[in-house]
Protein backbone atom coordinates (compact mmCIF):
# COMPACT_ATOMS: atom_id res chain seq x y z
CA UNK A 1 0.00 0.00 0.00
CA UNK A 2 1.39 3.38 -1.01
CA UNK A 3 0.23 6.82 0.43
CA UNK A 4 1.39 10.28 -1.14
CA UNK A 5 0.27 13.09 1.05
CA UNK A 6 0.52 16.44 -0.62
CA UNK A 7 -0.96 19.91 -0.34
CA UNK A 8 -1.71 21.54 -3.27
CA UNK A 9 -1.37 25.21 -2.20
CA UNK A 10 -5.42 27.15 -2.68
CA UNK A 11 -7.08 24.67 -4.50
CA UNK A 12 -4.37 24.23 -7.51
CA UNK A 13 -5.47 26.96 -9.68
CA UNK A 14 -4.05 27.46 -12.85
CA UNK A 15 -1.89 24.67 -12.07
CA UNK A 16 -4.26 21.99 -12.18
CA UNK A 17 -2.83 20.14 -14.99
CA UNK A 18 0.68 19.88 -13.59
CA UNK A 19 -0.51 18.38 -10.38
CA UNK A 20 -2.96 16.13 -12.47
CA UNK A 21 0.22 14.96 -13.85
CA UNK A 22 2.49 14.82 -10.57
CA UNK A 23 -0.02 12.39 -8.88
CA UNK A 24 0.53 9.83 -12.05
CA UNK A 25 3.87 9.91 -11.79
CA UNK A 26 4.07 8.81 -8.21
CA UNK A 27 0.92 6.58 -8.81
CA UNK A 28 0.02 5.95 -5.27
CA UNK A 29 -2.50 3.56 -4.31
CA UNK A 30 -4.36 6.38 -2.36
CA UNK A 31 -3.81 10.15 -2.81
CA UNK A 32 -4.45 12.74 -0.02
CA UNK A 33 -4.71 16.36 -0.85
CA UNK A 34 -4.88 19.22 1.44
CA UNK A 35 -6.04 22.66 0.55
CA UNK A 36 -8.24 20.84 -2.03
CA UNK A 37 -11.45 23.17 -3.38
CA UNK A 38 -14.55 22.57 -4.93
CA UNK A 39 -14.14 25.09 -7.87
CA UNK A 40 -11.09 23.07 -9.79
CA UNK A 41 -11.26 20.19 -7.55
CA UNK A 42 -14.36 17.74 -10.10
CA UNK A 43 -11.05 18.08 -12.54
CA UNK A 44 -8.77 16.84 -10.45
CA UNK A 45 -11.38 14.13 -9.46
CA UNK A 46 -12.26 13.36 -12.73
CA UNK A 47 -9.18 12.45 -14.32
CA UNK A 48 -7.89 10.34 -11.41
CA UNK A 49 -11.30 8.41 -11.86
CA UNK A 50 -10.47 7.52 -15.68
CA UNK A 51 -6.70 6.14 -14.02
CA UNK A 52 -8.29 4.14 -11.74
CA UNK A 53 -8.41 5.94 -8.29
CA UNK A 54 -12.26 4.43 -8.51
CA UNK A 55 -12.95 5.53 -4.49
CA UNK A 56 -13.14 9.04 -3.89
CA UNK A 57 -14.00 11.37 -0.74
CA UNK A 58 -14.18 14.98 0.15
CA UNK A 59 -14.27 17.09 3.03
CA UNK A 60 -17.28 18.66 1.57
CA UNK A 61 -15.39 22.77 2.03
CA UNK A 62 -17.07 25.46 1.63
CA UNK A 63 -16.66 27.26 -1.65
CA UNK A 64 -13.61 29.25 -1.63
CA UNK A 65 -12.24 27.39 1.55
CA UNK A 66 -9.50 24.74 1.91
CA UNK A 67 -10.96 21.22 2.30
CA UNK A 68 -9.20 17.35 1.79
CA UNK A 69 -9.96 14.89 -0.67
CA UNK A 70 -8.69 11.13 -1.00
CA UNK A 71 -8.69 9.32 -3.89
CA UNK A 72 -7.64 5.58 -3.90
CA UNK A 73 -7.50 2.55 -5.65
CA UNK A 74 -8.59 0.40 -3.21
CA UNK A 75 -11.69 0.19 -1.64
CA UNK A 76 -12.48 2.23 1.82
CA UNK A 77 -15.48 3.36 4.05
CA UNK A 78 -15.73 6.55 5.80
CA UNK A 79 -15.35 6.65 9.60
CA UNK A 80 -15.72 9.24 12.08
CA UNK A 81 -14.05 7.87 15.73
CA UNK A 82 -14.52 11.49 16.82
CA UNK A 83 -17.08 14.44 15.99
CA UNK A 84 -13.72 17.19 14.97
CA UNK A 85 -14.41 20.72 15.76
CA UNK A 86 -13.53 21.88 11.63
CA UNK A 87 -15.24 19.10 9.86
CA UNK A 88 -13.51 20.34 6.39
CA UNK A 89 -9.95 19.90 7.54
CA UNK A 90 -10.42 16.39 8.56
CA UNK A 91 -11.32 13.15 6.78
CA UNK A 92 -11.41 9.51 8.35
CA UNK A 93 -11.75 6.72 6.38
CA UNK A 94 -11.06 2.78 6.98
CA UNK A 95 -9.62 0.58 4.52
CA UNK A 96 -11.95 -2.35 3.92
CA UNK A 97 -9.15 -4.96 2.71
CA UNK A 98 -6.69 -4.41 5.59
CA UNK A 99 -8.53 -2.66 8.43
CA UNK A 100 -6.30 0.60 8.76
CA UNK A 101 -7.73 3.42 9.68
CA UNK A 102 -6.67 6.51 7.64
CA UNK A 103 -7.28 10.25 9.62
CA UNK A 104 -6.48 12.84 6.89
CA UNK A 105 -5.76 16.55 8.34
CA UNK A 106 -5.02 19.79 7.32
CA UNK A 107 -4.11 21.41 11.06
CA UNK A 108 -5.23 25.38 10.99
CA UNK A 109 -2.30 27.93 11.24
CA UNK A 110 -2.14 30.41 14.51
CA UNK A 111 -4.06 33.31 12.15
CA UNK A 112 -6.89 31.13 10.92
CA UNK A 113 -10.74 31.86 11.85
CA UNK A 114 -10.50 28.29 13.73
CA UNK A 115 -8.64 27.48 17.08
CA UNK A 116 -5.43 25.69 15.82
CA UNK A 117 -5.04 24.21 19.60
CA UNK A 118 -8.65 22.61 19.62
CA UNK A 119 -8.17 21.21 16.53
CA UNK A 120 -4.92 19.53 17.92
CA UNK A 121 -6.77 18.50 21.17
CA UNK A 122 -9.13 16.30 18.03
CA UNK A 123 -6.34 14.96 16.76
CA UNK A 124 -4.99 14.01 20.40
CA UNK A 125 -8.15 12.57 21.05
CA UNK A 126 -8.33 10.27 18.13
CA UNK A 127 -4.73 9.64 18.77
CA UNK A 128 -5.61 8.04 21.71
CA UNK A 129 -8.72 6.05 20.96
CA UNK A 130 -6.78 4.33 18.21
CA UNK A 131 -3.02 4.14 19.28
CA UNK A 132 -3.51 0.36 19.62
CA UNK A 133 -5.26 0.06 16.06
CA UNK A 134 -3.55 -0.06 12.89
CA UNK A 135 -4.19 3.71 11.90
CA UNK A 136 -2.43 6.23 10.10
CA UNK A 137 -2.86 10.38 10.84
CA UNK A 138 -1.27 11.83 7.47
CA UNK A 139 -1.47 15.56 6.17
CA UNK A 140 -0.12 19.06 6.49
CA UNK A 141 0.28 19.59 10.12
CA UNK A 142 1.10 23.42 9.98
CA UNK A 143 3.32 22.32 12.90
CA UNK A 144 6.74 21.30 13.53
CA UNK A 145 9.53 20.16 16.16
CA UNK A 146 12.35 22.74 16.78
CA UNK A 147 15.05 19.65 14.96
CA UNK A 148 13.04 20.43 11.76
CA UNK A 149 12.56 24.07 11.48
CA UNK A 150 15.26 26.79 10.61
CA UNK A 151 13.05 29.27 12.11
CA UNK A 152 11.19 29.33 14.87
CA UNK A 153 8.90 26.16 15.40
CA UNK A 154 5.40 26.65 14.80
CA UNK A 155 3.20 26.71 17.90
CA UNK A 156 1.92 23.50 18.64
CA UNK A 157 5.24 21.59 19.28
CA UNK A 158 4.02 20.22 22.03
CA UNK A 159 0.98 18.32 20.73
CA UNK A 160 3.69 16.41 18.29
CA UNK A 161 5.73 15.59 21.06
CA UNK A 162 3.01 14.43 22.64
CA UNK A 163 1.86 12.07 19.93
CA UNK A 164 5.52 10.46 19.83
CA UNK A 165 5.02 9.45 23.62
CA UNK A 166 1.94 8.01 23.42
CA UNK A 167 3.60 5.80 21.31
CA UNK A 168 2.75 6.95 17.58
CA UNK A 169 5.93 6.75 15.39
CA UNK A 170 6.88 9.48 12.87
CA UNK A 171 7.21 7.23 9.50
CA UNK A 172 9.78 9.67 8.13
CA UNK A 173 11.60 9.72 10.95
CA UNK A 174 11.79 5.96 10.81
CA UNK A 175 13.10 5.45 8.31
CA UNK A 176 15.43 8.49 7.31
CA UNK A 177 17.03 8.87 10.76
CA UNK A 178 18.42 12.54 12.05
CA UNK A 179 18.55 13.24 8.13
CA UNK A 180 16.70 17.09 7.92
CA UNK A 181 14.57 17.76 4.96
CA UNK A 182 11.74 20.59 4.80
CA UNK A 183 8.74 20.70 3.06
CA UNK A 184 7.68 24.08 2.67
CA UNK A 185 9.66 27.37 3.15
CA UNK A 186 9.25 30.35 4.58
CA UNK A 187 9.11 34.26 2.97
CA UNK A 188 12.60 34.67 4.58
CA UNK A 189 13.96 31.51 3.14
CA UNK A 190 13.64 29.39 6.37
CA UNK A 191 12.71 25.76 6.01
CA UNK A 192 10.29 23.57 7.97
CA UNK A 193 9.28 20.35 7.99
CA UNK A 194 5.27 20.42 8.24
CA UNK A 195 3.97 17.26 6.26
CA UNK A 196 4.26 14.41 8.30
CA UNK A 197 2.51 10.70 8.02
CA UNK A 198 1.95 9.32 11.99
CA UNK A 199 1.61 5.80 12.16
CA UNK A 200 0.56 2.87 15.03
CA UNK A 201 2.86 0.09 16.60
CA UNK A 202 1.32 -2.07 14.71
CA UNK A 203 1.42 -0.65 11.48
CA UNK A 204 5.13 0.16 11.56
CA UNK A 205 6.76 -2.52 11.63
CA UNK A 206 5.63 -3.22 7.40
CA UNK A 207 6.73 0.13 6.57
CA UNK A 208 9.59 -0.05 3.72
CA UNK A 209 10.05 3.33 2.28
CA UNK A 210 9.49 6.73 3.29
CA UNK A 211 10.12 10.10 1.35
CA UNK A 212 9.11 13.49 0.41
CA UNK A 213 9.47 14.89 -3.48
CA UNK A 214 10.71 17.97 -3.55
CA UNK A 215 10.27 18.97 -7.08
CA UNK A 216 6.72 19.91 -7.81
CA UNK A 217 7.54 22.26 -5.03
CA UNK A 218 11.18 23.64 -6.86
CA UNK A 219 8.98 24.30 -10.13
CA UNK A 220 5.80 25.65 -8.52
CA UNK A 221 3.19 23.48 -8.74
CA UNK A 222 2.37 23.68 -5.04
CA UNK A 223 4.60 25.47 -2.64
CA UNK A 224 4.36 21.96 -0.43
CA UNK A 225 6.57 19.09 -1.29
CA UNK A 226 4.92 15.65 -1.07
CA UNK A 227 5.03 12.96 1.33
CA UNK A 228 4.55 9.35 -0.01
CA UNK A 229 4.51 6.32 2.54
CA UNK A 230 5.18 2.86 1.06
CA UNK A 231 3.75 -0.36 3.19
CA UNK A 232 4.40 -3.79 2.63
CA UNK A 233 1.44 -6.08 2.63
Amino acid sequence: MKICAWNIRQGGSTRIKNIVETIFEHDADIVILTEFRIAKGNLIQSALLKKGWHYQITSNPEPKTNGIMIASKLPFEYEETIVPSVKQRWLEVKMKENGVTLLAVHVPTSGDKWDKRQFWDDVISFAEKRKNDMAIITGDFNTGLPEDAEGTPFVGSEYITLLKQMGWVDAWRLINGDKKEYTWYSNVGNGFRLDYSFITQDIAKKVSDVYHSHSEREMRYSDHSSLTVNFDD
